[in-house]
C-alpha cells in the first residue's frame, strides 16, 4: 500500500501558473495533456495581437472555471519553444488549442478572438467530443 503512495507522489508534477493558466514548456506540454482531461494552451509569441488576446482568454478561463465545465488552460511562450511551435504548426500568433486526453489529434481555434467567441467554441467541443466518449 505505502509503495503505491510514494509512486503516485514520484510521479506528481507540479505546474508553475501565470495569470491562472499552466506556464507550460517544450518540456511540460505532453505531461500536460495527459494530466488535464481537456486542456486548452494558448500559444504566444508576445505579438501585438497576442496582448490584446491575453484579456480575453482569462475570461473565457475564468467563465469556464465558474460554469465547471472542467477545463484547464496552459500558457506559452513560443519565443523560448520553438520545438512546440514547430510540432503543433503554429503560425499564426496567438493560437488557441484543445488538447483531449486519449484523443489522437488536436483542435485548432479559428474563431474570433474575444472570450464569449472562444468560450462557446470549446463548449461546443466538448459536448461533440463527450458524445463521442471523450
Amino acid at each position: 500500500s505505502s509503495f503505491f503512495v510514494l509512486l503516485s507522489l514520484a510521479d506528481a508534477r507540479v505546474y508553475s501558473t501565470i495569470n491562472g493558466s499552466l506556464l507550460l514548456n517544450d518540456s511540460s506540454i505532453d505531461f500536460a495533456r495527459n494530466d488535464w482531461k481537456y486542456l486548452v494552451v494558448n500559444f504566444d509569441k508576445a505579438c501585438k495581437w497576442c496582448h490584446i488576446f491575453r484579456p480575453h482568454l482569462k475570461q473565457a478561463r475564468l467563465d469556464l472555471k465558474a460554469e465547471n465545465a472542467g477545463v484547464a488552460f496552459g500558457w506559452m511562450n513560443l519565443k523560448t519553444n520553438p520545438v512546440s511551435e514547430t510540432k503543433y504548426k503554429v503560425v499564426n500568433h496567438p493560437t488557441q488549442i484543445l488538447f483531449i486526453r486519449g484523443y489522437n489529434s488536436y483542435f485548432r481555434y479559428y474563431g474570433t478572438k474575444n472570450a464569449n467567441s472562444l468560450k462557446a467554441w470549446i463548449k461546443q467541443k466538448l459536448v461533440d467530443m463527450k458524445k463521442l466518449g471523450y
